[in-house]
């Protein structure tokens, strides 16, 4: 982000958005985070022995170090993987700032807890601003982008576009308050890496239009644009401030909690998953993307039969077979994981397909259906699961590569209990 004023203005509706008791809790350093700390991923470059400390990550990495939306390795032809460019990154750092913010509240050190909040706002909010989240290849000089969405003129294209799509950002109030997203540093990084790639995708989309608004000069639009990117990133940074004060605090509201109970796989990004499937799964999306492809690459909703009637799922996988995705979970949290799996109750299947669940690279669990009507439900212990695996496999021993097999995961979920 260009200066101090964009950062302050994030932060101070991140803290607005709080509810009062938190913000009386928390008056003495609020004014300090938002008008100094929040900027301290920048003014660590100049101040290194005295803010390292509030910074830097124990393995010496830096949460705000370059990194890439998605990686692509390829092992063979066929075989080739979608890797999360700023998976481990984001997931570490997260989690890494949110015990120590949680720490210092607990030992009563307000403005320690302010100043390792003050990085991650910085963080969140940097990320946030378009020409950031579309990763540092990209990003730093927008070359791609220009070729994306180019200029009718060789003098425009020579701009800088980042400086121009950090612009100014108008002051604003979140209209909605920050939710629990946590009970535990852990669970917390695990929820808030999801909003913040939210975050990235909402920013992203706002790109072309915000250079539209630039090459027609319609600045209030090009401020409009930004400033609603910047409302996702207060959010986002409001519900890590909220979630590791509450944790900090020890109080929390039942309902809340209850929400907290479960959580659809469907919903997480996979650090690394299969690229490549065969017809028609050719590079699909996974994430939030509960639907199987038909035969003219359309969506198709998720269902299974089960126990002889059809049902619908709004979460959970439509894939192509062979496949695999590997999830890391956050420790302590979650004690099941629950799905109905099959073969699409529509589409069907040129070949048999096995699910298995994978955890920390041994077996746990697998299910093996031939057709439309021989569905299972899996339950398994994850109890003390780091990285969770969902695997597909063909049945036919003589086509490992089967196309339009249509593999559904319903309501894949993690559960506490």
């Amino acid at each position: 982000m260009a200066d101090l004023k964009g950062h302050v203005i994030l932060t101070h509706a991140a803290i607005e958005a709080l509810p009062l008791w938190q913000r009386e809790m928390l008056a003495a350093p609020f004014y300090a985070l938002e008008n100094e700390y929040c900027m301290y991923g920048d003014d660590y470059f100049g101040r290194k022995e005295e803010l390292g400390q509030y910074v830097e990550l124990p393995d010496g990495r830096l949460p705000m170090d370059p990194w890439e939306l998605r990686l692509f390795r390829k092992d063979a032809p066929g075989e080739d993987y979608f890797i999360c460019g700023y998976y481990d990154l984001m997931r570490t750092s997260f989690t890494y700032f949110a015990a120590k913010c949680i720490e210092r509240l607990k030992a009563g050190d307000l403005e320690g807890f302010a100043k390792f909040a003050g990085t991650v706002a910085h963080v969140i909010e940097d990320c946030g601003c378009p020409p950031h989240s579309v990763g540092t290849t990209m990003g730093t000089d927008m070359k791609m982008i220009k070729m994306l969405f180019p200029p009718d003129d060789r003098k425009t294209m020579a701009l800088q576009y980042h400086s121009v799509l950090e612009g100014q950002y108008e002051p604003f109030n979140l209209s909605a308050s920050p939710g629990l997203i946590g009970t535990s540093a852990e669970e917390i990084a695990f929820n808030i890496f999801e909003r913040f790639t939210d975050m990235l995708e909402n920013s992203i989309s706002r790109i072309i239009p915000m250079l539209d608004a630039f090459y027609k000069n319609d600045i209030a639009l090009l401020r409009k644009q930004l400033t609603e990117s910047g409302e996702f990133s207060s959010s986002v940074l409001s519900d890590f401030l909220y979630s590791v004060i509450c944790v900090g605090a020890s109080r929390f509201e039942s309902s809340e909690l209850e929400q907290l109970n479960s959580a659809y796989l469907s919903e997480y990004t996979p650090e690394i998953r299969t690229g490549w499937m065969p017809y028609p799964y050719a590079y699909p999306e996974m994430r939030k993307s509960p639907y199987c492809l038909n035969s003219n690459f359309e969506p198709v909703d998720l269902s299974l039969k089960i126990n002889g009637k059809e049902r619908f799922y709004e979460n959970g996988f439509g894939l192509g077979v062979p496949f695999k995705a590997d999830y890391i979970l956050p420790s302590g949290i979650y004690k099941t994981f629950k799905s109905e799996v099959g073969i699409h109750s529509r589409l069907g299947a040129r070949s048999g397909i096995a699910f298995k669940v994978l955890g920390d690279g041994a077996e746990l669990a697998a299910a093996e259906c031939s057709d439309s009507s021989s569905s299972s439900v899996l339950s398994i212990d994850i109890s003390n699961i780091k990285r969770l695996t969902l695997k597909l496999e063909s049945t036919n021993s003589e086509c490992a590569w089967p196309d339009n097999t249509h593999a559904v995961w319903g309501n894949p979920r993690l559960i506490k209990q």
